[in-house]
This record gives structure tokens, C-alpha cells and sequence, in this order.
């Protein structure tokens, strides 16, 4: 089933105040495969947003409900609504990438107000794609007295419920790991009810499952499900807060978000200046501006200009933090050379600031955020692009990246990566895809588009044999290997890359200039659609999670005549609400501010 969103919101250039409530939360690197916060307006459907309901479609059908729910220290908390399950009706699911072995673990708050004597089960992990093999079902039944027990349940035998009562509309954290065990009828579950979800260690669960050799082990678990039990049996239930992840650290971990310099899970206001005189700590204070760097293009152009003679001029990065209004300054690098790259390479979830320069020898300069310590990295030449760095092999950690294509002759492009994961040498990977030469080959689009935690290998080309101009993203899955092709967008358009939906995975995203106006065209993993006009011509595109809730947003840079500043506008697409920030600025007599969360739009 596809959707269509029409978001025709005109951005507004006049500033509004927004103030952000400040965090002090620190939580574990690494990203969950799977985050639903139910961040949709109230009311609605909840298979209008990307769910699917896999029994009783449509007959007391599941439906957003506000507020959400919190939970102190937990990564889900407050963000959002939730989903009210009551009586017997639909049930429904989403998917995310399958798991065939180790452990799964799903956290989730929920809140009962009601719940019968005989139990019933209200959430489970299920076989992908979700029909009826259902595995770690969560139950929930009256005490007897004034409270409740939760249960578990490997699959459809007996549950084993909690020696400790629980009360009635209280939200509790429940966790429940799910451990694939080789062989035929042995697959593991237990349930953690009110776990300390920020301690690194796992604790000893509340409830262990019994009912091991009661069916068949399923073949994966890809799925999650929202159940609504018997008429007489269902428990009064809201749920919110969903995560699912393949370790304990994992499972609260804060999504990676772009240009995240403080690990909050929010892209913060970075821009950089190639400049001699960079502002003082006291001028940019007080008015309230920052600077930047050169524009893609001027890269794009030294790629072509082999025998240009670069001239030093040193790179000044100013951070405004994201909700909090405190700012840094750091120079590194080199405005008439160096190609930023801010990414997390040390997995402590604050990206560190980088760059990468094409001087002989090519590689990545990194400065460690959290220990103000810096890194060389040697890989690439001037033929190479560096904005695809990521997480190539699943640690938590960015691995330094690029791509080229041969210079002149036509041939087979390639991805280099450095992985950081159990390669003390420093080893270079190389992945061969795409084809073409330097001027004309595809583009990169790297993204973990399969959900499992890693990046997979993909490139935007011509549709072989369709119109000329006609986009293709082509794409090589880490999960298995397997190639995914998909037609989407024009050549001209630009990739912003991103997770808009939060539901673990890169999704494909191009934004165009039509008429003055910029449209983004997001194709979801799900195959939904959305299609939303935010920005204007001369905005440059910086998407990020400017509100923390998991999810790219579309957002928009404006740079202003000086002494104006410039500004950043995001758009929550999912409930249409959106941010307006002033930070930058276009000095005289020199190039404007560039943004940091434009660094890998290609």
C-alpha cells in the first residue's frame, strides 16, 4: 500500500522563536533496527503510516493516540503519541531487516488500565513477513487483587507471568530478548519489566519462557506486532516507544543523526568559514552567528582541475548545539582544499569534526570531539570522493570511505573503506560497483538501506535502456549480498540521504527545483510515498534530526545578504510541525557560510 503526503508549507523567512528543552542524557553508541515512536497526528490509522495488519483488517482497526508516553532514561521516552489497543479487532506490524541468528531484543512502554483474570498477549516479534508464527508474546493479566503480572511466552504455549504485581495506568518499560538457538525447537525468551535500560550491562531478566519445545523455531524474526486479544480476554493497553535491536546497549541507543556533535541524538547548527579572520567568541555571541565553509561545487570543480594550485586558507567550524544555545568554536582544515566529512568514527555518538584532502598523500584528518585528539588517515587520491563515509561493517563506528571511477576510459567504479571492526592493520576493503568514468559515472549513495546495522553499497545511474535522464538506484545489500534496483527521480536531481520514517533503514530521497520551489520525492522502505515542497531556490539542502525523534527531517539553509544571518529550516514530516534557527552568515567580500549537514547530499 502506498501513501502520498502533500506538504505545501511555505517557509517562512521572518524568524520564530523556539526554545528546546536541554538534555543530560548520555546513552550507548550504536543504532536499534528498528524505532516507532508513533510520531503521526492522533487520530489516525495507525496502517496509514506504514503498518500493516496481518488479522482482522479494518475491525476496531489501531489508532494513534496522544500523548505519548515516558519513561525516565529511556531513549523513547516523550516523543510522539502511542497506539491504544482495547477489545478484539485488528492486529498489525512492521518489519525490519531479519534476523536468522543471535539474540533480538524489543523494548516498548506500555500503560494498562485494564486487564482480565485469564490473560492475554498484546505484543510479539513474529516470522518476516508477518502471518502467524509469533514468537515472544508479551501477556498481561490481573493480579487477582489490585494490580497486574506481565508474562511471557516463547510462542503459543503456557506463559510464564512475574512473581511481583504492577499497578494499574503506570507506565513500565518491557523488554523482551528473543535468542535464536541453532537447532529445531530450542529458541530461548525471557522478559525484563523495569530494567535499568542505561546500565551497560544486561541485567537478569524478570520472567524466563517455559514453553521452549512447544512449536517449531520460526525461520527468522523480522517483525513486530500490535495485538488486540480475545473479547473477553484483551487487555486495555497503550503502547509507545518501540525498539528493536540486536544487543542490550543497542536497544536505548540514540539514533545516529547527521552532524550530531554532542550525541543527544539532534543534528546541530554547524557551519564553517575559510577565513583569516575567523569571529571571536565574543562577537559571534552576541550576534548570534557562525560560519562555514566552501560549496560542494567548488570540490566537484577541483576534482576537474588537477593542476590548480590551492591556496591556504584555514577552515573555522562553529557549533550551535541543538536546544541548547551553547556554541563552539574549532579550526581544522582547509578551505581551498579540503572536503568535510563530520562523522562518528570513534562510536562514542558525537561526530567528530573531519575532513578529507586530496594532497599527496589523500586521506582523512580526524579531530576527536571527545578527547581533542586527531587522526590521519591515508586513503584516496584527487580522482576519489570522500562523502561516503559511514559504517560499512556494523561496529558503531564511521569507517573512513571513497568512491571513484576511472578517469577517462570507461570502466568498473569502486568503493574503498577502512573498516574499524576486528582489522587492527588497517586493511583497505574494496567493492566494485557501478560503472562509468569520472565525469559521467554514477553517483554514490551509500546507506544502510536493508536495516542490519551496516552500509550497503549504492549508486544513482542512468535506467539502463529507459529515457535519458531517467534515475536508477542501484544497490548492493550487506544483509545478503543481493542487488536491488530501483527507478526513482532524474539524473539532476540531488540525493539527500537520510532515514525519514524511523524505521531503521536509508531511504531514497531526491530533492529538485521545480518552478523556484524545492520538492522533496522520498520513497520509503515500505513503498510508501511522500512528496513535500519545503524550501526555495538558492536554500541548499541539510538533512538531519533537528527535533530527535528518530527521523531525518527535510530541511533547508538559507543563506542571507549580509549582515543578515542565515537560517535553518526543518520540517517534521511526519506531523508537519517545524524549526526555524539563525545561524551563519554570508561576509563581505567573501563566500557564504556553508553547512556541515550538507556534506554528503550529493
Amino acid at each position: 500500500m502506498k501513501r502520498t503526503i502533500l506538504l505545501c508549507v511555505t517557509v517562512l523567512v521572518a524568524v520564530v522563536a523556539i526554545s528546546w528543552k536541554a538534555t543530560t542524557t548520555s546513552y550507548a553508541a550504536g543504532s536499534p533496527l528498528f524505532i516507532e515512536d508513533f510520531s503521526y497526528p492522533a487520530s489516525g490509522l495507525l496502517t496509514a503510516h506504514g503498518w500493516l495488519a496481518h488479522s482482522a483488517g479494518g475491525t476496531n482497526a489501531i489508532t494513534v493516540t496522544s500523548p505519548g508516553l515516558t519513561y525516565s532514561g529511556y531513549s523513547g521516552s516523550g516523543i510522539g503519541n502511542a497506539v491504544s489497543l482495547s477489545g478484539s479487532g485488528e492486529d498489525d506490524n512492521s518489519v525490519f531487516a531479519n534476523q536468522t541468528s543471535g539474540t533480538v531484543y524489543m523494548a516498548a512502554m506500555v500503560n494498562v488500565s485494564s486487564a482480565s483474570a485469564a490473560g492475554d498477549y498484546f505484543l510479539h516479534l513474529a516470522q518476516s513477513p508477518v502471518g502467524s508464527i509469533f514468537n515472544g508474546r508479551v501477556f498481561v493479566k490481573s493480579d487477582g487483587a489490585t494490580g497486574i503480572v506481565f508474562g511471557i511466552a516463547k510462542a503459543n504455549g503456557t506463559p510464564v507471568y512475574t512473581t511481583t504485581s504492577f499497578a494499574f495506568n503506570t507506565t513500565y518499560l518491557i523488554v523482551v530478548k528473543y535468542t535464536i538457538v541453532a537447532g529445531a525447537t530450542n529458541d530461548t525468551a525471557d522478559l525484563f519489566v523495569n530494567p535499568n535500560i542505561t546500565a551497560p550491562n544486561e541485567p537478569a531478566p524478570t520472567a524466563t519462557a517455559t514453553d521452549i519445545a512447544s512449536t517449531a523455531d520460526p525461520a527468522s524474526i523480522g517483525g513486530v506486532a500490535l495485538r488486540q486479544g480475545g473479547a473477553s480476554t484483551a487487555p486495555s493497553v497503550r503502547v509507545d516507544g518501540i525498539r528493536v535491536a540486536t544487543n542490550w546497549t543497542s536497544l536505548n541507543a540514540i539514533p545516529d543523526a547527521n552532524v550530531d556533535m554532542n550525541g543527544d541524538g539532534k543534528t546541530d547548527y554547524v557551519v564553517v568559514r575559510g577565513t583569516g579572520s575567523p569571529l571571536t567568541g565574543d562577537v559571534a555571541e552576541k550576534s548570534g552567528m557562525i560560519t562555514s565553509v566552501r560549496q560542494r561545487a567548488k570540490y566537484r570543480a577541483q576534482l576537474r582541475q588537477a593542476n590548480a594550485t590551492p591556496q591556504s586558507t584555514t577552515e573555522y567550524w562553529y557549533s550551535l548545539i541543538n536546544g541548547t544555545g551553547n556554541y563552539s568554536l574549532a579550526a581544522w582544515g582547509d578551505a581551498d582544499t579540503d572536503v568535510l566529512t563530520p562523522e562518528d568514527y570513534d562510536g562514542d555518538g558525537d561526530d567528530d569534526i573531519a575532513v578529507w584532502r586530496a594532497s599527496d598523500p589523500a586521506g582523512f584528518y580526524i579531530l576527536y570531539t571527545a578527547t581533542n585528539t586527531y587522526q590521519f588517515v591515508q586513503l584516496g587520491d584527487a580522482t576519489h570522493d570522500p562523502t561516503v563515509v559511514g559504517d560499512y561493517d556494523g561496529d558503531g563506528k564511521a569507517d573512513p570511505a571513497t568512491y571513484w571511477c576511472p578517469t577517462s576510459t570507461p570502466g568498473t567504479c569502486q568503493f574503498a573503506y577502512i573498516g574499524s571492526n576486528n582489522n587492527p592493520s588497517n586493511t583497505i576493503s574494496y567493492v566494485q560497483w557501478g560503472s562509468g568514468t569520472l565525469a559521467d559515472g554514477p553517483t554514490p549513495a551509500p546507506g544502510d538501506y536493508d536495516g542490519d546495522g551496516k552500509f550497503d553499497f549504492a549508486v544513482q545511474r542512468q535506467v539502463p535502456g529507459g529515457n535519458p535522464g531517467d534515475a536508477q538506484f542501484a544497490i548492493l545489500r550487506s544483509s545478503d549480498l543481493a542487488a536491488e534496483l530501483i527507478s526513482w527521480g532524474v539524473l539532476s536531481d540531488t540525493i539527500e540521504p537520510g532515514d525519514f520514517d524511523g524505521d531503521g533503514k536509508t531511504d531514497i530521497a531526491v530533492v529538485r527545483n521545480q518552478s523556484g520551489t524545492l520538492v522533496h520525492y522520498i520513497l520509503f522502505r515500505t513503498n510508501a510515498y511522500a512528496v513535500v515542497n519545503w524550501g526555495v531556490t538558492g536554500d541548499v539542502p541539510v538533512p538531519g534530526d533537528y527535533d530527535g525523534d528518530g527521523r531525518t527531517d527535510v530541511a533547508a539553509y538559507r543563506p542571507a545578504p549580509s549582515p543578515a544571518p542565515n537560517t535553518f529550516y526543518s520540517l517534521n514530516i511526519q506531523n508537519g510541525s517545524y524549526r526555524v534557527a539563525q545561524w551563519g552568515m554570508c561576509p563581505a567580500g567573501g563566500p557564504c557560510d556553508a553547512p556541515a549537514a550538507n556534506w554528503n547530499v550529493h
